[in-house]
């Protein structure tokens, strides 16, 4: 089967944001759940996570105006509200999301590790959800490529006539492999909070590094991107805060 004559013009950014909304209510709602099957506070739950996804929706915008400046010619000081241009950044969302999520739990004097580890499946499914939202729209693409299972797609987003890599189909299949052997390891690591969480975030950054070469309209400085610097710094505070965690405890 020859891939490169897969088309899929009837699909539109609209689209692929309905589904990325759709994979935020899957996960959100799996994180519901093993909130509460792991006896949680619920009313917790229930009264911070609108912050949570706040912060992520701050700080995803700010770094998607970041990465794209020109934007903040077009649009001044409401640059932060034009949502229609450059929607949010990815990373950025995860960063505002988890920062706000620890400050929430500092000051109610609560330990995250445990409520960490069980969101990990949850947006390991919401990410898999988006990979393929990505894939039929051509919302995210790759570099163009010669090889035989190069995608050509016919649609205004996507710059390229040529055929170009599926490098949603490649994070799926990443995020799927990662998704199984999370899953057989939560079980034996509910002992030690925090280890599934950090596992599932060194996963998540690393794989996400790697994919950036793949990934079409990315900004270089040198060898790497803007993304893939923000992998690095993630992972080192990724790093420490778990050492300084398991230190203290």
């Amino acid at each position: 089967m020859n891939f490169s004559q897969l088309t899929f013009g009837s699909f539109s950014l609209k689209i692929y944001g309905l589904l990325i909304a759709i994979a935020f209510a899957i996960s959100a709602w799996s994180f519901y759940k093993k909130v509460e099957k792991a006896n949680l506070d619920i009313d917790f739950f229930v009264h911070h996570f609108w912050r949570w996804c706040l912060g992520g929706l701050i700080l995803g915008r700010i770094f998607a105006v970041a990465f794209n400046p020109e934007i903040w010619s077009q649009y001044g000081v409401f640059t932060l509200f034009a949502f229609w241009e450059g929607t949010l950044n990815f990373l950025g969302a995860l960063i505002g999301f988890v920062i706000t999520l620890l400050l929430d739990f500092h000051r109610a004097g609560k330990s995250p590790f445990r409520w960490l580890d069980k969101g990990v499946l949850p947006f390991y499914i919401g990410l898999m959800i988006s990979d393929l939202a990505g894939f039929l729209t051509g919302a995210v693409y790759g570099h163009e490529t010669n090889l035989p299972w190069g995608i050509r797609y016919e649609t205004f987003g996507v710059e390229s006539i040529n055929p170009v890599h599926p490098v949603t189909l490649y994070a799926f299949a990443i995020h799927l492999l990662f998704y199984l052997w999370l899953r057989s390891k939560e079980t034996r690591w509910i002992s030690f909070p925090g280890r599934f969480m950090a596992w599932g975030g060194f996963l998540l950054i690393i794989a996400d590094f790697f994919l950036q070469f793949f990934r079409s309209g990315e900004n270089f400085i040198g060898m790497m991107n803007l993304t893939q610097i923000l992998d690095i710094v993630a992972l080192t505070i990724l790093w420490w805060y778990v050492k300084r965690f398991h230190k203290t405890s």
